[in-house]
């Protein structure tokens, strides 16, 4: 692997999480449901993406949740 340098200027970014959005329960209460809505982090890769290609695709990730 070849190595390169980072700019003082370059932002470095990890979007995503498994647990991103997720809320907890109890043994007498059902944790709230959560949806995409709730989770900043697909909302700012959303936008990220929008008009700009090379950021990815975050539907092919996001868009079937409830068969994940």
């Amino acid at each position: 692997m070849t190595e390169k340098p980072i700019s003082s200027a370059a932002v470095i970014f990890q979007n995503g999480s498994m647990t991103d959005a997720s809320s907890l329960g109890t043994m007498t209460m059902a944790p709230p449901h959560l949806t995409r809505a709730d989770s900043g982090g697909w909302t700012l890769w959303e936008k990220l993406c929008d008009g700009r290609p090379g950021f990815g695709n975050p539907a092919a990730f996001n868009s079937s949740i409830a068969e994940s």
